[in-house]
């Protein structure tokens, strides 16, 4: 996609208070699931005081219910579940409504002339999503799901290096628990929900794969083993190099999935994990270029975001009164043909992006300061010894 780009963006050394912000999804998740799974008990234990079977103990009657809540369709919040879900859509739809509006995406200055190309680019990246989903459905959804897979580690990717550069102990990197950390942050999400409770979705599966539901699952199955298996090695290694955010990060993104219904738990994730963290990125490097507060930057984006989002809504709306299709079908429709474009800009911004430097960076070595010496406070003369003291020769 070709863009009259505008200056590269840069995201401040997130303080205590930016820091609380990031790790506020990790909070939400595990709430989310011990709340989720107290409720489901307490179902188990009514029904069982309820409707006793005879021939079965408590415990055992207790234990069915809760196995075949978790194992077969995933605990569900009921009610409470799809009021979370339209939270979610709503928080979830402008982190993306606005990628066009982006300064770091194209220049606010660019003639009107670019300004139409790229959004014609744009919208033509996910049209041609669409076509190609109408056309072949089931090539298209495994692309566009490995697509969203690859789009949201990454995106949890920028984030732990961002939160990496905050103030406090200073942690040497580890390219192992980054890769695993990536790999999970981004298969776990779409491979573990399907996986494991596809049976749950098996009809919106059938509908956008166009009847080909089993084999989607069978790829699904296949992808879980590894995610897991990645989510595993990233907690594993955590654990080992007393990496406790890292650690609690990836234990509560697998739990989520693991545990919950699909739609539940990609609820939470879409609103209030990926799509938080990364509005929360825009906020940041908007208050550094507007040399304003986090408080304006986040109401100047709510503003700039408002009318994407209502125009988003509206068109998913037509499409669901136009085709008579299920909302779900459509709706997760809409959203994977949009993570073309979406996951595109995002990349392409986050490739330009700056760091702050923060306590968790070396400082550039000077030419004139050699490795081990240290950089130099303004006016100080060079220690006695160095090259930088050694008296020039021909004068």
């Amino acid at each position: 996609m070709s863009t009259h780009q505008g200056p590269a963006h840069r995201l401040p050394v997130p303080t205590r208070a930016w820091r609380r912000v990031l790790d506020a999804p990790v909070a939400v998740a595990a709430l989310t699931v011990a709340l989720t799974l107290a409720l489901t008990l307490a179902k188990a234990v009514v029904a069982l005081v309820s409707t006793p079977s005879p021939g079965q103990t408590s415990a055992s009657t207790l234990s069915t219910a809760l196995s075949t809540a978790l194992t077969g369709a995933g605990a569900s919040a009921g009610a409470a579940g799809t009021v979370l879900l339209v939270v979610s859509l709503l928080v979830g739809l402008p982190h993306g409504a606005v990628d066009l509006l982006r300064p770091e995406v194209l220049d606010p200055g660019a003639p009107s002339r670019s300004r139409r190309l790229v959004t014609a680019a744009y919208l033509g990246c996910a049209a041609a999503a669409v076509v190609c989903w109408l056309v072949l459905p089931l090539p298209t959804l495994l692309t566009l799901l490995a697509l969203a897979a690859v789009h949201f580690g990454a995106a949890d990717d920028v984030t732990a290096r961002w939160r990496a550069r905050g103030t406090g102990p200073v942690h040497p990197p580890l390219p192992v628990l980054r890769v695993l950390r990536a790999v999970a942050a981004g298969a776990v999400p779409v491979t573990v929900p399907l996986g494991l409770h596809g049976a749950a979705v098996r009809d919106v599966l059938d509908g956008l794969s166009g009847g080909h539901a089993p084999l989607v699952l069978a790829c699904s199955r296949l992808g879980a083993v590894l995610a897991l298996a990645a989510a595993t090695g990233a907690l594993g290694v955590a654990l080992a190099r007393a990496r406790w955010a890292a650690a609690a990060e990836t234990a509560a993104l697998t739990a989520l999935f693991v545990l919950l219904t699909p739609l539940l738990a990609f609820a939470v994730y879409f609103g209030l994990w990926h799509s938080w963290r990364q509005v929360a990125r825009m906020v940041a490097a908007d208050a550094v270029r507007e040399g304003t507060g986090p408080g304006r930057a986040l109401a100047r984006f709510c503003r700039g975001a408002a009318v994407p989002t209502a125009l988003t809504v509206a068109a998913g709306s037509g499409a669901v009164a136009a085709g008579g299709s299920s909302v779900l079908v459509v709706g997760l429709a809409l959203v994977l043909c949009l993570t073309v474009p979406h996951s595109v800009v995002v990349a392409r911004s986050d490739r330009r992006l700056r760091w702050a430097r923060g306590d968790g960076e070396r400082p550039p070595v000077s030419p004139r300061c050699p490795p081990g010496a240290g950089p130099r406070a303004p006016g100080s003369r060079p220690a006695a010894g160095t090259a930088a003291a050694a008296p020039r020769s021909g004068r």
